[in-house]
C-alpha cells in the first residue's frame, strides 16, 4: 500500500500495517519501478528522534515567548 519494503515472509507491512501480499520487483513494468523510485525503504530511528527534538525546541520557544506577547497585547484597552 505504502511502498515501504518488508521481508518476504511478511504478513503485514512494517510502516503502514496494512496486509501484504506477493508482488516482488520483478513483475514490475519500467513505469511502475520508475513511478516507484522514491518509496521508503525503512524507518530510521534518528529522524524521528531529529522530528522530535525540533518539536520540543518550537513547544519551548513558543511556551517562553507567547506569554511575553500575549500579555501586551490587550484587546479590551
Amino acid at each position: 500500500m505504502c511502498g515501504f519494503k518488508n521481508p518476504l515472509n511478511a504478513t503485514r507491512c512494517a510502516s503502514c500495517g496494512a496486509r501484504v501480499e506477493s508482488y516482488g520487483n520483478a513483475d514490475l513494468s519500467d513505469e511502475e519501478a520508475h513511478a516507484r523510485r522514491h518509496q521508503q525503504e525503512g524507518f530510521e530511528w534518528r529522524w524521528a528522534f531529529l522530528a522530535f527534538g525540533i518539536y520540543v525546541v518550537l513547544q519551548a520557544m513558543f511556551l517562553v515567548l507567547a506569554p511575553m506577547v500575549i500579555s501586551s497585547y490587550d484587546p479590551q484597552g
